[in-house]
């Protein structure tokens, strides 16, 4: 039997879950935490309790930490070490690192002139400063972060030189500065597993709220919109990937393409069970390799 490594959250509700359709598959369950894995370059190993992770058929990356911060960065670096030895691992590090922060997967999604919002990254808050009265209004957004955790709106006003050193203050020495577009339609996550459509839902929206709404709902979006995003996410050469766009008069935009998307949510909202696809999608691609 195949013997499946998930890296993952000890009591996570995603992570235990993906961890247990393994089990249903294999007959084994291994669930990996970050913080027990041990790379040894004297002897070129990578270990986990005692466990030579070179030794698995797979491994399938679900959460690489528990918060996003630059140690998911070193976490891949470790992991990445495993791939010239051959051990496949869905989605790769590299892929992973391409869209982990907001600077790297912004910039590739434009010089693949994917269509975005207005954005200006610096860390000169005049600069920062100048964007926000050029936009009305803009997002400020950590470059680590997910679930709309620490994103700020500033308004041109006199107050946005305050908000902004705030912001910056606050640990987020490089500014990414994003215009404020007004929604015509929907603000839409799309999840694509091999490239091919999982599921879509839309955040709900509270006009009055100056904080990214964690609430959704089920969606079915246009099939313009499902071929954006499966351009966006063809990009980054992910397994399991999530795509968030909104709909515009001046067309759709594309905001962020994430490796670590909600797996809660498809399952809650749109009744898919990304841990049972994705535990078939890696049988099947370990078994025709």
């Amino acid at each position: 039997m195949r013997r499946i490594g998930v890296i993952g959250t000890a009591g996570g509700w995603s992570s235990e879950r993906l961890a247990k359709a393994f089990e249903r598959r294999t007959g084994t369950r291994i669930l990996i935490d970050m913080e027990e894995v041990v790379l040894d370059l004297e002897k070129q190993r990578v270990t986990a309790r005692g466990l030579d992770l070179s030794e698995l058929d797979a491994l399938v990356l679900k959460k690489v930490g528990a918060a996003y911060s630059p140690n998911l960065g070193y976490r891949l670096d470790l992991l990445e070490f495993l791939t010239p030895r051959g051990v496949p691992m869905f989605s790769a590090p590299a892929a992973i690192r391409r869209a982990l922060d907001r600077l790297s997967c912004s910039s590739v999604l434009r010089s693949n002139d994917v269509p975005m919002p207005a954005t200006l990254i610096t860390e000169d808050v005049l600069e920062a400063v100048s964007a926000v009265r050029q936009f009305g209004a803009a997002f400020l957004k950590p470059l680590l972060s997910s679930k709309g955790r620490g994103i700020r709106l500033v308004y041109d006003t006199e107050d946005a030189l305050d908000d902004i050193e705030a912001f910056k203050d606050l640990g987020n020495p490089i500014l990414y500065v994003q215009q404020r577009v007004e929604v015509s339609g929907s603000d839409i996550c799309i999840a694509f597993l091999g490239g091919e459509y999982l599921g879509a839902y839309s955040r709900v929206h509270d006009p009055n709220e100056r904080r990214i709404s964690r609430k959704y709902q089920r969606c079915a979006p246009s099939d313009e919109l499902v071929e954006l995003a499966r351009h966006a996410q063809s990009l980054f050469d992910l397994d399991l990937t999530y795509v968030e766009l909104i709909e515009t008069r001046q067309g759709p935009l594309v905001i962020d393409v994430s490796a670590f998307g909600e797996f809660r949510s498809l399952l809650d909202i749109c009744g898919v069970d990304a841990c049972e696809q994705l535990a078939d999608y890696v049988l099947r691609h370990l078994a025709q390799s």
